[in-house]
């Protein structure tokens, strides 16, 4: 599976996590990126290189355009919301949607996120 990771928007401990995210993502296998895409990077890469599955974190910084976009090409969009219960009125909008797939962070509590991963690719 080729998923692509696009990162949250959001610095400090964020960018730990969107970098970490996409180098564990290459190290399985499943992505041919070893650092996350800005969105315009994901724009720009997308018409050139096809994905199975977009993931990102808390989503709200992921344009509307670019989902559609997205879901035009029949490509998977994934967002992991982090800080639920907290700061999911903040996160979730209009456009969500258009969303295929919400992981929430229950999902740790219970699988490994490489059991996560599989588990998307097994419903994709």
């Amino acid at each position: 599976m080729n998923i692509a990771y696009v990162q949250s928007g959001y610095p400090n401990i964020y960018h730990y996590f969107d970098q970490t995210i996409a180098k564990a993502l290459h190290v399985l296998g499943e992505s041919r990126q070893d650092s996350a895409f800005s969105e315009q990077e994901l724009i720009q890469h997308s018409h050139i290189n096809s994905h199975d599955l977009i993931l990102t974190l808390l989503g709200n910084n992921l344009q509307t355009k670019t989902i559609t976009m997205l879901q035009d090409k029949n490509i998977a969009t994934a967002v992991w919301l982090t800080e639920d219960p907290y700061f999911i009125d903040d996160t979730i909008k209009p456009s969500f949607h258009l969303i295929m797939y919400l992981l929430l962070i229950q999902l740790l509590q219970r699988y490994t996120v490489k059991q996560v991963i599989r588990i998307l690719i097994i419903y994709r």
